[in-house]
């Protein structure tokens, strides 16, 4: 029985010895683990939320960037309001503190071609973009003609929207890192959304003809709309089913006189009318100073909801055109 006991201890000790061969085996020429590091591998080793700059950007890592709309002072722009045709300036500001220097940036636009939200370049909108020097000045301005957009580095930019349609532009800019031909960063969403109007003013002459002498009255008339796609909301055909609440009004200024009305999306509003003024036709049409006159100032007023703040939109100097056919458009 002692030997039996002895044989069995003996085997133990053994298989004892093997597993720790093995094991000292399976770390043989490789370095001992180190103990896991539980610290930001771009800190600085204090502090996980302070990042360290001389630490190279991990791969994954997001792109601190900023797109904003450019202060009017520096565009020159009225920002309470764009019209088909003005110039929209925002602000690209691609801070990457841990991005190589030789590393380059692609700009995309999500749904770049898409006919909803007016993200078809060079139809609904044409797009430029320059590097903005140490005075805050953007001159040399290159067209971007599809996405993505290959920014040379980071820095400031200035991007020139050109609005060929009217309607709401909801754009979502990406911006990744390149760095040697790859992407080698998350996506950077850089969203904005603004309006662009199409406001038509225009006035009509009509003549009432007697035996002996001709009257002429002028009707005048505003037309206002932003855009007919079904992602453009701001100003909708009214619809029994809308908020209780909801309206659409102006208030502008005509010859030092104020007019003020509703108005319905699309459709032209009568605001002014002269009157008739009888003239003698061997003299010639009365100049009542019309074309001479523009629309000194326009304020667009948008409720959607009677306990939601309304939006306005202020342009100024608006010219205005004949059309002696707008009362039955």
């Amino acid at each position: 029985m002692k030997k039996f006991y002895k044989s069995i201890f003996s085997a133990v000790l053994l298989l004892c010895s093997l597993s720790v061969s093995l094991t000292a085996c399976s770390h043989e020429g490789s370095e001992t683990p180190e103990k896991p590091n539980t610290e930001d591998p771009s800190s600085g080793g204090t502090n996980p939320n302070e990042p360290n700059p001389d630490t190279p950007q991990q791969k994954g890592d997001s792109i601190l960037a900023q797109l904003v709309p450019t202060p009017a002072a520096e565009s020159g722009q009225d920002l309470e309001g764009f019209l088909v045709g003005d110039k929209i300036y925002y602000d690209l500001k691609i801070t990457d503190a841990k991005g190589a220097e030789s590393s380059t940036y692609t700009l995309d636009l999500e749904g770049a071609g898409r006919v909803e939200n007016h993200r078809q370049i060079g139809k609904d909108f044409a797009l430029f973009v320059a590097k903005v020097k140490a005075d805050g000045s953007a001159k040399d301005w290159n067209e971007v003609k599809s996405f993505p957009y290959t920014l040379p580095s980071k820095g400031e930019y200035r991007l020139m929207y050109k609005s060929k349609t009217d309607g709401t532009f909801d754009h979502k800019y990406q911006l990744k890192r390149q760095s040697k031909g790859k992407s080698d960063s998350k996506i950077t969403n850089l969203p904005i959304v603004f309006y662009v109007l199409d406001v038509d003013i225009a006035y009509a002459v009509e003549k009432l003809s007697v035996p002996y002498d001709e009257r002429v009255r002028y009707l005048m008339g505003i037309k206002i709309k932003c855009g007919s796609l079904p992602t453009d909301k701001l100003l909708e055909t009214f619809d029994p089913n809308f908020p209780k609440g909801r309206s659409y009004t102006f208030k502008l200024v005509y010859k030092d006189e104020d007019y003020f009305d509703s108005f319905q999306p699309n459709v032209y509003q009568r605001f002014y009318h002269s009157g008739y003024v009888v003239y003698d036709k061997r003299k010639g049409e009365p100049d009542l100073d019309y074309l001479s006159r523009d629309i000194k100032d326009l304020i667009i007023t948008i409720k959607t909801a009677a306990n939601v703040a309304p939006l306005k939109f202020r342009f100024k100097k608006l010219g205005v055109r004949r059309d002696d056919d707008w009362r039955r458009k």
